[in-house]
């Protein structure tokens, strides 16, 4: 079987010949030209090498978490508080009936 898309491009190579021999398909396709090749000798790539920041250490990053975790207990606990003042407020009204006084 001859391929349908003969003289069409495949993939990023220029398809030349397509054909089929003992059954396959057998493509001929144009190769891309060789890219050049950088060569990198060791000294080199130690001078381009920048040094690494520094980062926290990790006692300040322990202090950190510990910090954003205390306040997020803290808001909960500000959060649960209002809760608990605006039910107590709805269950009991500011005015109490003659009857219930």
């Amino acid at each position: 079987m001859a391929s349908k898309n003969q003289g069409t491009l495949a993939g990023k190579n220029r398809l030349i010949e397509a054909s089929t021999i003992f059954g396959q398909d057998i493509k001929l396709v144009e190769m891309p030209e060789k890219k050049a090749i950088k060569i990198i000798k060791k000294d080199e790539r130690a001078r381009k090498q920048k040094p690494a920041p520094k980062g926290n250490t990790t006692a300040q990053s322990a202090r950190e978490m510990v910090k954003t975790v205390t306040n997020w207990v803290n808001d909960l606990q500000q959060k649960r508080r209002v809760e608990t003042a605006n039910a107590i407020k709805l269950m009991l009204p500011e005015d109490p009936r003659g009857s219930e006084a």
